[in-house]
């Protein structure tokens, strides 16, 4: 099962390493973001959910709540008592494959 957490915006990666130290599997998507600014191309990695993060357990315990809203960034569940549905989780876990951060997307328009 996997459950939602909000946490403080640009600490996502930052409290998904902490709650893997404290022996949970936490998720972060991101993606490779390139901008250009003042006429140069730059790249960022920047998760593709901001300010959500992603933990996977059997069964969220009393225990497990208190300790993971003890971690620095921590907002709340989103649910405590609702995770994510198959469907979503297979999404989820799908976008954080090896590699896990999403490549930019290239296209082709035809006569454009």
């Amino acid at each position: 099962m996997i459950y939602v957490i909000y946490v403080q915006s640009g600490s996502e990666t930052a409290v998904m390493y902490l709650m893997r130290e404290l022996g949970y599997t936490a998720y972060v998507p991101r993606e490779l973001y390139k901008y250009r600014k003042k006429g140069v191309w730059h790249e960022e990695i920047k998760p593709l959910f901001d300010g959500y993060i992603f933990f996977q357990t059997d069964r969220l315990t009393a225990d497990d709540y208190y300790i993971i809203r003890k971690i620095h960034g921590v907002g709340n569940f989103v649910s405590k008592t609702t995770c994510l549905s198959c469907t979503e989780e297979e999404y989820i876990i799908g976008l954080c494959r090896n590699p896990d951060i999403l490549k930019v997307s290239k296209g082709h328009i035809e006569n454009g």
